[in-house]
Order: C-alpha cells, then structure tokens, then sequence
C-alpha cells in the first residue's frame, strides 16, 4: 500500500497565533497586569480637554511591589517636527511610595497638539519602572465647555447638538484642577446641591482666582440652604440665605422671570439677606438672580432650585442660563489654535550685557593686546637659524596660545560663571478684589557648559517655551520640578543659549485707585497694600502724560496724590520723555524699563480702549518672583511693570468753589 503524503494543517497553528496576538492586543489596552505598578490617569474634564488650553491631569500610581523611591514623570510634546522645532516639557514629582499604597497627583498640562501622546513614566535610579501613554486625539473637543458640580441635577439641555459648540460636562469634585490655569477652557461652572467643603486648600485657591480672572461661576438655590452657608461658598456668594419662602402664584413669578411659568402645586424659593451684587430679578421684594462682579469674573446667586420642581420642567430654562451666564447658546466655530505667544522683550535685554557680554572698548583694547603681541614676536631679530625657527614657532602658536591665556585672565571678569536669569513682569490688578494677573518672561542664560537649575520660591505660573530668535539657538526642552515652589531644568547644557519661557499666573496684589479731576488738576488716590513701594508713576489720561513720582506701600490707608510733572502728549515716542522725568536707573535698568514703557504706550496707542472715563496707571515696582536662597549664586536682573485700568470722576469747578 502506498502512504499518502502528508498534508501540513495551518488552521490550529494560525488559530492559536491569533489567539495570542489578540490577548496581547486586549493585556496592552488594559494595561500591563504583570507589573505591581499601575499608572491610572483623567486628563481634563471627565476625560475631555479643549486644544490650545491647559487642561488638569489627575495620575494616581498603586503599588504592590517593593518600595518606591523616584520621581513621576509627565511629558507633554510641543512644535512641530516637520520645522524642526518639536521640544518635550516635563512635569517632575518626587515618589515616595510604599508597598501596597496608593498616591494621587494632580498636574495642570497645556496642550496644543494631539500629534504625540501624552506620557507619564516613573523611574528610580535612571530605570523605568513604568509607563502610561494618553492617546489625545479622542479625548478633544473643539466646543466651549460648561461644568456641573451637582449630585442629581440633570442640565444636559444646554447641549448644543446641532453645532458641537457647547457640551455640559459632570466632573467629580475630587478631580477639580488644584490650579486656576485647570479652567483655562471653561466657560462657565455651575453648582448645585452641594457645598465646596471638601475640596482642598488648592482647590479652592485654584477656584477663586479662576473667578477672578474671568471666570462664570453659578450658584443654585434649594430646600437645604444651610448647604449655602457653609464658610466656602458664603465666601463667595453675594448674599446669605435666611429661610425659604412658600411661592403659590407662579405665573407673576414668571413674569418677574420674563417668561411664563405656570406649576399644578406650590414651591419654595429662599430669602436671601446682606445682598452685596447687583439684583438682576426680584419679585415681591424678594431677590431671585443676585449677581456680583469679583475681580474680571462673576458670581451669580439664584434663589431657586434649578435641578427640581417647577424649574426642571420650566420650557425657558435653557434661555434663562444663557442669559444669566451671558453665554451665546450656539456658536458655530472651526478649529483654530489659541496663540499664548508673545514677542519677548529678554532678548534684547541679554543683548545689553545682561548676560555679561563685553564692550566695545573691551573688544578694542583685546584685539590691540593680540596684534602687539604678534608684532613683538615679528620684530624679534634671532642671531642663528634656531631662534629664527623659534620666532617661527611663535608666531605660528601665537593664535593658539593667546585664546586660551586671555581666556583664563579676562574670562572670570567679562564671563561670570553663574548663569543669568532675566525675569521680566507685567502686574495688572483687577478692579475689584485683591488679585491681579501675572505675565512674565523669562530667560535663563549662562556662558558655561554647565547643568543649572532655576528655583523658585514663590508663585506657580505655568510655564510653556516661547519663540526667539535662531541666533541664540534650538534650546529646546525643559523640566519643571514641582515641590514647595518651582525648579526649571534647561534640557540642554550648551553655552550662549538662551532657553526663553513664557508664564502666566493670578497672585495677590491689593491695590485700589482712582483719579479725580479739577479742571486742569488731575489727583491720585491709591491704596497700596501690596506689600512693596512703586518707584516711578505714570497716568496716562485723555492722551496727556502725568508723573506722580514714588507710591509707597500704606499699610491700609489711601494716599492722595497731586500730579508732579506734565509730561506732554502722548506719542509713539512719549515712553522716552517718561524715563526722562524718573528717577535715574543703572543702564541695564533704564533700557528694561524703556523696553515695557515703549510696549504699554504702543498697546495704548493701538487700541485707545479708556476714552474720557478710565485712565492708564503705570508703575515700576519689585518683581513678585522671588528666587530660592540656593539660587544666590544667579546672576539676577528683573523688572515688573504694574499696569492699571483705573476710573476717573470729575469734580465742575462750580463745586469746587462751594
């Protein structure tokens, strides 16, 4: 009998690789299991961030293995590949983590690509110990985004489905950014039902500046108004709840609503007492919206419970929100990024010596000290053939031997060996409140090859890479330790780099002013309790320039002050006749100053925003950066330019003479 041959089976051997292949497909979705070290992360808002914003990341690392002691890693990818510009930043936490615990951390991330993912590592002693990537081209949206802090209160009818313009998110209050720049992409926030007891110090913090700088914060009234009480939200809302009120006629309720409202049973509305913000409706005495104006940003007070009977069912209650928030309902956009860049004034200010550069004549005098030496050597006569190949020698080495002499003498006096920090500040206070926004610039520089750290002690700005310009080279990465303060690690150790940031932060700054005229006669009066003396005031007002001289820190009381000097009308080239009328400053200083002053008049001209009703304060003052005490060895230059909008009132010489 003849065998047949052997036919090869490839079902079971292919059946089983894809079997394998899908494991290892569904073990890398879920996360590597094989490791005691789980990496968990919420990017955003319930998973949800807008491109060109700063977003909170919440990462809570568990660890069932051996003791940890290393550092958590966040990297977020800027620029672009294709131009060469692409840079990491990274956000650095010390880990401390024992065997079988648990730590969360919260980190404010901006994110204006989704090009790479987002990675969080953990490493000890230079090895990975784990890893977790965030995919950010699902979790993006392009709508404006609306938070709800409530238990039950469903407010989904404010989605925009028709233009994806505006989407309600429900955070839990334990991932709420701990800071302010976390709401950057917010429109408005919403609360009901509950109190912010439980939110962190930081959180709160975080909260109350986002509210200052701009931010919409609602307040819902209901049944439990003792939840209103608690210490937080007193603190915020413009008024207090003292009792409910039985509300049987809904309909001239409505009407003082602006809109019907017609209910089958009775409700409770609370009484509010100590009203501080303006009543947007009332009815029967009774105040409904109360809303007041804190710093750029405002709280609103309703009375009534959004989330339950009648206003769950009321028709106008999607129109009532928008108008209240003063949110447009749909808003058909394309993507566009958001540009937080801006032209930096530190290059030109590194350009005049404040990275120790040499002068002219410096430059003069090593040149002349070269070409003597050479023509010392040329008109050496030797008297044999050895010495003439010796002056040869010489000649030939002279280049070679002088750099590094010279080097070595003039180096320590021309090059100082610590690097150079150039902070640059803009304050302006808000109107109302004791908080103002930072913007600051800032550069780290050093004529060594060396690793250098920049520590601060105090302020959080967050922190991205700015442009400048290719002369000073590609210095492009940098690690932002997060601690008490801040630690700023330049990837790069070249020489004559410039690694160049860009920071913005809300800091306490309590100051008040306000202008009064007398006809010709133009008085300021300010309340500084800022902590720090104004060196040089300026007021710019109805297009006329005025110096007032030094503001010094009052402790509490306000301080009139009469206008020293009329500098003249204000042009493109007035900020030259202001430094003119200071007080004299080093060089370095007075071309700093001349570098805001010229940017503040320009940005004056250009838009011209204050007319007859608001005047322009503009002051030198201490920068609000302070440095670490192991930084003593940076080689420091800075400068804050405080610039206000402050009212104006007039007082008719009629008045005056009474």
């Amino acid at each position: 009998m003849t065998a047949e041959p052997r036919r090869l089976s490839v079902g079971a051997p292919l059946r089983a690789f894809v079997c394998a292949l899908m494991m290892v497909v569904v073990q890398a979705a879920a996360g590597d299991v094989s490791n005691p070290i789980q990496i968990r992360a919420s990017l955003g808002f319930s998973d949800t961030f807008r491109l060109g914003y700063w977003a909170p990341l919440s990462v809570s690392i568990s660890n069932e293995g051996s003791d940890i002691v290393g550092d958590l890693d966040v990297q977020v990818m800027y620029g672009e590949e294709l131009a060469d510009t692409l840079h990491p930043k990274i956000h650095r936490r010390r880990l401390d983590l024992s065997k079988g615990s648990r730590k969360r951390f919260q980190f404010t991330v901006y994110l204006e690509s989704f090009a790479h993912p987002l990675v969080i590592r953990i490493t000890s002693g230079g090895r990975e110990l784990a890893r977790h990537s965030i995919e950010l081209r699902r979790r993006f949206t392009e709508g404006r985004l609306i938070l709800v802090l409530s238990r039950d209160a469903n407010l989904d009818y404010l989605n925009d489905g028709t233009g994806d313009s505006l989407r309600v998110l429900y955070p839990h209050p334990e991932l709420l950014p701990d800071h302010w720049q976390g709401y950057d992409s917010i429109t408005a926030m919403i609360v009901h039902g509950i109190s912010l007891e439980e939110l962190s110090t930081r959180q709160f913090d975080a909260l109350k500046k986002w509210v200052a700088h701009g931010g919409r914060l609602a307040v819902s009234g209901g049944s439990d108004y003792s939840l209103l009480r608690t210490p937080r939200l007193a603190q915020l809302l413009p008024a207090s709840p003292v009792g409910l009120v039985q509300i049987t006629d809904s309909s001239r309720l409505g009407d003082a609503l602006g809109a019907p409202l017609e209910t089958q049973s009775p409700f409770h509305i609370q009484r509010l007492s100590n009203v501080r913000g303006n009543v947007l409706y009332e009815f029967d005495g009774l105040p409904l919206v109360v809303q007041e104006f804190n710093g750029k940003g405002r709280v609103t007070y309703l009375s009534f419970d959004v989330g339950n009977y009648p206003f769950d069912q009321w028709r106008e209650m999607k129109r009532f929100w928008f108008a209240t928030l003063g949110v447009v309902p749909s808003l058909r956009q394309t993507f566009q990024k958001r540009e937080v860049r801006h032209v930096s004034p530190v290059p030109a200010i590194i350009n005049r010596r404040a990275g120790g550069f040499p002068g002219h004549q410096i430059v003069l005098v090593f040149i002349v000290l070269y070409l003597g030496i050479l023509a010392t050597a040329y008109r050496l006569r030797p008297s044999n053939n050895a010495g003439l190949r010796t002056r040869s020698a010489v000649i030939l080495a002279c280049p070679f031997l002088f750099a590094p002499v010279a080097y070595f003498i003039f180096g320590p006096l021309l090059f100082p060996f610590g690097p150079t920090a150039v902070i640059v500040s803009v304050i302006e206070p808000f109107e109302r409140g004791s908080y103002a926004a930072l913007n600051m610039d800032l550069g780290l520089f050093s004529t060594r090859r060396q690793k250098f750290s920049l520590e601060l002690e105090s302020g959080a700005p967050g922190l991205v890479s700015n442009d400048r310009e290719e002369r000073w080279g590609k210095a492009r990465g940098f690690t932002v330790s997060e601690g008490s303060g801040l630690a700023i690690e330049p990837a790069y150790d070249q020489p004559y780099v410039l690694h160049l940031l860009q920071g913005a932060d809300v800091i306490t700054y309590d100051v008040s002013a306000s202008v009064i005229t007398r006809g010709t006669d133009v008085q300021l009066s300010v309340r500084n309790d800022t902590g720090h003396s104004w060196r040089d005031v300026w007021l710019v007002f109805e297009q006329n320039l005025y110096r007032f001289g030094r503001v010094e820190h009052n402790e509490g009381a306000e301080v009139v002050h009469g206008a020293h000097t009329v500098v003249g009308k204000l042009t493109a080239e007035t900020w030259k006749s202001a430094l003119d009328t200071a007080e004299p400053k080093a060089p370095l200083e007075r071309h700093m100053t001349e570098l805001l002053l010229k940017r503040a008049f320009n940005e004056y001209l250009l838009h011209a925003p204050f007319g007859s009703e608001k005047a322009l304060l503009l002051a030198t003052a201490p920068s609000p950066i302070r440095l670490a005490q192991n930084n003593s060895s940076w080689r420091r230059e800075e400068l804050a330019l405080v610039r206000m909008e402050i009212d104006v009132s007039e007082i008719s010489q009629t008045n005056v003479s009474n």
